[in-house]
């Protein structure tokens, strides 16, 4: 009866534990910057699902009347709560991103998640995913990441993302 009593003991405690580590860092199990695959251009990550998109301003080369080549595409990029466009010529994205959207547990192991700056609690962020390095959103800020230039503004409740 003793040793029953030790059992069920064990596992409840192991089952608070586990509920705890679940509470305090979220879901460990999948990351989306370690589960991803490499990518050409920087990357746009959405930390409430995981969810990726590639921020190529490269697109398909088409001929236009008269034999003309490069001309310029125009299409519209719905991201969850990320509205935004790119053109192929001249190579440019321009995304808007809520400035009050926030996340409380990020899609992250606990290792990558020590690349967010401490306090940081936006949804998204701009990463390079050869470096894992991971860039928040805030006004002001200009990087180049591979031969992508980008710039973000604060225009009203939205950030204005320039890639170039």
């Amino acid at each position: 009866m003793k040793q029953w009593k030790k059992t069920v003991g064990i596992v409840v405690a192991v089952l608070a534990i586990y509920v705890a580590a679940t509470f305090l860092f979220g879901n460990t199990k999948e990351c989306c910057l370690c589960n991803s695959p490499s990518y050409s251009a920087p990357c746009l990550i959405d930390l409430e699902t995981g969810d990726i998109l590639q921020l190529s301003i490269d697109g398909p080369t088409t001929s236009g009347p008269e034999g003309q080549t490069d001309v310029s595409t125009f299409s519209f990029i719905r991201f969850h709560t990320v509205t935004g466009t790119k053109q192929t010529a001249p190579k440019v994205i321009e995304l808007k991103i809520p400035a009050d959207d926030t996340v409380n547990t990020p899609a992250l192991c606990i290792g990558c998640r020590q690349h967010l700056p401490q306090g940081y609690d936006g949804r998204y962020v701009i990463t390079d995913m050869d470096s894992n390095a991971l860039l928040p959103i805030i006004a002001g800020i200009e990087i180049i990441i591979r031969t992508h230039h980008i710039s973000m503004m604060l225009n009203g409740e939205n950030f204005t993302l320039m890639i170039e």
